[in-house]
């Protein structure tokens, strides 16, 4: 007991306590605050979790120096309390863990159900413990009117706190099956729920005048005991009078529920961060029922008051049953289709997830991805239990969080999609939504599957399902019905598409009479017919030593063809790719011998810059004609002399090099193609030197210790050959300046090494910048430490413009054990290495082998060619194709960024400066008429452009622009009212200022208070009457705490006001993605009522109050715990991808 004797002492005095606590509050209220900011997206929701956690312990050790300094002035002992507390403290602990630890994520709305309850409860019992503490200890020296509102929060605290013990619970039951999820609909159950009302409101109000009916001591005690029962019932008969498929709602509502009780504890406690945390907690709730009411067509004011079986659980009007019939389709003819599509967009419910087949539906995902296949996941956002259910269910799956799209993302695409597979899912794709104003779900917004070339809806059998509603999707002409288990036809797509190789399914094998194939599908055998051409497209034989690539395969000239060029192929120029003349021949092009001929055509496509032809004995860039094109890799940065000869030549040149990094440049990214080949080569030539194998092993002889592989840098390249080396069975390390793509590392299998400085490497677009003095030294250490353990070392880190860092030295390389190897991916633009000589492979005194190719992309010609060549169909296409052919330079910001001379005319390096995406150039547009008044903010993003076509590394990876958060930064517009920034840029010192400013604006005087940014928040539009009626009620508040109330009053009113109105921005800023595991943490954050019962047990030990503390301690921490470890397995399961190629999702820059 040493210890709280010390402690104890600290704790005497009240002044130093009064202080402790106050900046102790304002701490914790701001960490909360970022707790729930922090969910803004998937990177930074472990970091809010962690603010969450240091919270709390800085308010639970602040209440405890209370209450020990409250106990100490009366001269009683501490150690009860200390004693009570931790013993209560311990098992809840236990409890939480376990429950937090075990829980499937299928459970977790039973899970979030049940921690409201115990949110409930503690607030209950506090409410009741407050009563009898107050009985013993009656308040003395204030006013009555400050009396009467204390014993009104004490009686709403209890109110609020039963209606969400009770209604947890039946939500709790229904969920997992115990309670039937059939509405209870009692006749007269209206009448029921005024006389509950009246009887609650009597109970308020008799209760505030002690004595009157019931003598004291007995009738206090009677209308708060009437009162918890009256909220118990009302708690039972508001959710048992709900539908099961308004569960969602009902829990998002009981979330709200159990913020506010937090908040009527603090008020009735005078404890100023109660009531924050319970403000912030219950915004949390009501935003997300509005959500959930939005996306499932309810009125968010009958369910936010329960309801009472109107919505999912009424009588619903009979609707027209669909004409038609549907169409099945099998497991082989889906196998069939899905081999010869170039898109797939992937429509769970929450049938996916009863049937388990979230993670074989990745497995399927993986497959088609492998092909070529552009596949994303559209979620509803009630396909779950809970708002954002289904991307929990998907992270535990491993999909990558970036390939998830919210409804509204996705449904511009739907038209363009070559399939729509809809899996477990019903009303969420029922286009009755939209068509029939009978129809129980009329208004409600869906998912548009059918708007995709083919829909194919995955079903047991053909009945309604669990909504009970017919759908009309099912029936559409271009529906197929794939009936069976999910799970089962899953694993058998899966089959069937590992079995099937990587080539496409015949067309006649796949085109059945019940299951066309989509419009662009390829159908061998069948004589192509090709439009007249326009332009002419030549491609030459490469000349650089050693360059077997080639700029278009045979596959991308019928692409070509299409698109109206006549396409010229040198003689031999695909041979060392393995493309010979007659495959080109037999898709329509034409082949010369003379270099010079392929020079006259309009448009030249070539790989590695131009440079003095060895055979016609001038130079390249001569070749070129006024007016003509030139589309390659030129790295403009390192040759001046080149620009000068291609400026000269009074033609237009595209550099493949200075492709801009945004979103909807991504297909045309030769850099990161050529990357992914790099990465992966470089493996296999340091396994072709390394001597012993990748891979441990146990054998009869003995063990086999697997190779240490260190990849520096973790851009396409360095993420490919994380990849590579993991699949051969080494150990993985890999470092990168970006703190960014840690994620990216451990999701491939890799660990990430870090050093002790603090700085973030990233250049903005995707590119590393130089790094400080101080970093440089921290980095080579940890390489030096690196390089005597490890057996390989793969080096890929460039600097946009300047020479590539030296990472490796010589000292190093002295250290390495003897075999080692080093792959310098660097070696073009001078090396990471000291000893790296271009283009030559040595070997060190000590056996350590440095390769320093520079052709690795050349080493796989035939795949480098086919990742190369679809990088210039993709730029043909933006450049108008063969009939509208044209390099426009200034409304196309692919062309804008890359085109480095047009017509003659130098246009590099200010280009790359020019570059502004679509989306954020719009949305600027839109902001101007908000701040007219302030210059309109640059949207650019200069972009680093003389990255090699060697591997992009160590910042200079395929991260894309992300041109939401530009949008952002362009729409930072003021407020139409006083000129306060809209946005909360929380993460910022000043953020806090920011939004106070914002409250005190009026909101509703403002057109749309950031629409702008929270795209789905409610614009006010209200009317003239709604916005006096609002001044008319602040008026009335305004003058009764001004005229009546204390100050200490008034104080809280003000923090829970403002605390609402902070937790409606932050709020709105979470990713809809995250919104389970806002309800989670939230729960967790509403576990702040621990302080409650701590207070309780230290007003007058053995008391009926110190009992009732004791219980909400034990609740409370189970919430505290539970609420924590299950958001930190929720956050942890979300992983990023590494978007290859048309992999990558189009148009969004999120997520």
């Amino acid at each position: 007991m040493e210890f709280v004797e010390i402690f104890a002492n600290a704790a005497s005095g009240d002044q130093r306590v009064h202080n402790v606590l106050t900046a102790t509050y304002l701490i914790c209220s701001c960490l909360f605050i970022f707790t729930l900011g922090g969910l803004a997206n998937q990177e930074s929701a472990k970091k809010g979790n962690y603010y969450g956690v240091s919270g709390m312990l800085f308010a639970f050790a602040a209440t405890l120096v209370d209450v020990t300094n409250r106990l100490l002035s009366k001269d009683q002992s501490v150690v009860p309390m200390f004693v009570t507390t931790f013993v209560m403290i311990i098992p809840g602990a236990i409890i939480g863990t376990i429950a937090a630890l075990r829980v499937a994520m299928t459970s977790m709305p039973e899970l979030i159900a049940l921690l409201h309850s115990f949110v409930g409860f503690a607030a209950t019992v506090i409410g009741i413990a407050q009563h009898f503490a107050t009985q013993e200890n009656p308040i003395v020296g204030e006013d009555e009117l400050t009396v009467g509102i204390h014993r009104l929060e004490t009686i709403l605290g209890l109110l609020i706190g039963g209606v969400t013990l009770v209604g947890s619970l039946i939500a709790f039951g229904k969920l997992n099956g115990k309670i039937k999820s059939k509405p209870l609909l009692i006749p007269g159950r209206h009448i029921i729920n005024i006389i509950a009302g009246l009887v609650a409101v009597l109970c308020c109000v008799m209760y505030l005048l002690p004595g009157k009916l019931i003598p004291e001591p007995y009738g206090g005690t009677t209308w708060v005991l009437l009162g918890t029962a009256v909220s118990f019932f009302v708690g039972w008969h508001m959710i048992m009078a709900i539908g099961g498929a308004d569960m969602p709602v009902v829990v998002s509502m009981l979330n709200s529920y159990s913020g506010w009780a937090t908040s009527a504890s603090g008020l009735m406690l005078d404890n100023s961060l109660m009531v924050v945390v319970g403000a912030l907690v219950g915004s949390s709730g009501a935003i997300l029922s509005y959500i959930m009411c939005t996306a499932m067509a309810r009125s968010f004011v009958s369910v936010i008051l329960g309801g009472f079986g109107e919505g999912a659980g009424a009588p619903a009007v009979a609707a027209a049953a669909p004409t038609g019939e549907m169409k099945a389709i099998t497991a082989q003819e889906t196998i069939d289709l899905f081999k010869n599509i170039k898109s797939l967009v992937i429509i769970p419910g929450y049938g996916m997830a009863v049937a388990k087949s979230q993670h074989t539906v990745f497995q399927m995902t993986k497959l088609l991805r492998a092909r070529g296949c552009n596949v994303r996941f559209a979620i509803h956002p009630v396909a779950g239990r809970l708002p954002g259910h289904m991307n929990v269910l998907l992270a535990e799956a491993k999909v990558p969080y970036d390939i998830v799209l919210e409804m509204d993302e996705i449904n511009p695409d739907l038209p363009k999609t070559d399939c729509t597979l809809v899996i477990g899912a019903n009303d969420i794709v029922n286009p009755d939504a939209l068509d029939n104003p009978a129809s129980p779900i009329a208004n409600m917004p869906v998912i548009h599957a059918w708007e995709a070339k083919t829909c194919i809806v995955v079903k047991r059998g053909k009945g309604t399902g669990y909504s009970g509603i017919e759908n009309p999707l099912f029936f559409k002409s271009n529906t197929r019905m794939l009936y069976g288990d999910a799970n089962k036809v899953a694993l058998d797509i899966v089959a069937g598409l590992t079995q099937g190789g990587a080539a496409p399914a015949p067309a006649a094998a796949a085109a059945t009479e019940r299951t066309p194939l989509v419009q662009d599908a390829p159908k061998p055998e069948v004589q192509e017919t090709y439009p007249e051409p326009k332009k002419t497209i030549g491609v030459p034989l490469e000349v650089f030593p050693n360059e077997y690539r080639v700029a278009c395969t045979p596959d991308t000239a019928k692409e070509l063809r299409k698109f109206g060029f006549a396409v010229t192929i040198q003689h031999n120029a695909g041979e060392q790719a393995k493309f010979p003349d007659e495959m080109y021949q037999r898709v329509g092009c034409t082949i010369v011998e003379d270099p010079r001929a392929i020079w006259e055509c309009d448009v030249v496509l070539k790989v590695r810059p131009p440079m003095r032809h060895p055979q016609l004995g001038v130079h390249e860039a001569e070749l070129l004609k006024p007016n003509h094109v030139l589309v390659s890799f030129i790295y403009p940065s390192r040759d001046a002399e080149l620009v000068q000869l291609l400026q000269a030549s009074r033609g237009t040149v595209i550099a493949m090099d200075c492709v801009p990094r945004i979103t909807t440049a991504q297909k045309l990214d030769a850099l990161s193609s050529m990357g992914g080949v790099m990465g992966y080569r470089a493996v296999v030539e340091a396994a072709n030197f390394f001597p012993r194998y990748f891979t441990g092993q146990m054998t009869a002889a003995g063990k086999v210790v697997p190779a240490k592989v260190l990849i520096i840098g973790a851009g396409v390249a360095g993420l490919a050959a994380i990849g590579a080396a993991k699949g051969l069975g080494a150990i993985v390390r890999a470092f990168d300046v970006r703190p960014t793509v840690r994620d990216q590392i451990e999701s491939m299998g890799g660990e990430f090494l870090t050093v002790n400085v603090t700085e973030d490497g990233n250049g903005g677009g995707g590119y590393a910048k130089k790094m400080s003095d101080r970093f440089i030294e921290a980095e080579h250490e940890l390489f030096g430490a690196q390089a005597k353990e490890v057996d390989i070392i793969i080096t890929t880190a460039q600097i946009p413009n300047q020479r590539a860092p030296i990472l490796i030295t010589t000292p190093m390389v002295q250290s390495m054990k003897p075999g080692s190897v080093i792959v310098d991916l660097a070696s073009e633009t001078g090396g990471n290495c000291q000893l790296t000589q271009q283009g030559e492979t040595i070997r060190t005194q000590n056996g350590v082998t440095i390769i320093g190719a520079i052709d690795l992309p050349s080493r796989m010609a035939s795949q480098s060619s086919q990742l190369y060549s679809k990088n210039m169909v993709h730029m043909m296409d933006e450049c108008g194709r063969g009939e509208k052919f044209n390099v426009d330079i200034e409304k196309n910001p692919i062309t804008i960024g890359c085109c480095i001379i047009h017509n003659g005319e130098l246009r590099w390096p200010q280009c790359t400066k020019m570059v502004q995406p679509p989306e954020a150039k719009k949305a600027l547009e839109a902001a101007k008429p908000a701040a007219a008044a302030a210059p309109a903010a640059p949207a650019t993003t200069a972009q680093a452009i003389a990255a090699p076509a060697t591997a992009p590394a160590m910042g200079v990876g395929s991260t894309e622009v992300d041109t939401k958060t530009e949008e952002r930064k362009a729409l930072e517009a003021e407020c139409t009212w006083c000129g306060a920034s809209c946005y909360p840029a929380w993460t910022k010192m000043w953020s806090c200022l920011c939004v106070v400013t914002w409250c005190i604006c009026p909101w509703w005087w403002c057109v749309k208070p950031c629409a702008h940014i929270h795209e789905k928040a409610p614009a006010c539009q209200s009317g003239p009457v709604f916005k006096w009626a609002s001044l008319f009620v602040l008026a009335c508040l305004w003058c009764f705490f001004a005229f009546f109330a204390q100050f200490e009053i008034l104080d809280h009113f003000v923090i829970f006001v403002f605390a609402i109105f902070i937790g409606y921005m932050v709020i709105w800023n979470v990713t809809p993605a995250l919104h389970t595991p806002l309800m989670a943490i939230t729960n967790a954050v509403s576990g702040i009522i621990i302080c409650g019962g701590v207070f309780e047990i230290g007003t007058r030990l053995w008391s009926i109050s110190y009992f009732l503390g004791a219980l909400a301690v034990l609740f409370a921490s189970i919430n505290v715990f539970g609420g924590f470890i299950v958001t930190q397995r929720m956050v942890s399961m979300f992983v990023r991808d590494e978007p290859k190629g048309d992999e990558k999702k189009k148009g969004h820059g999120k997520h």
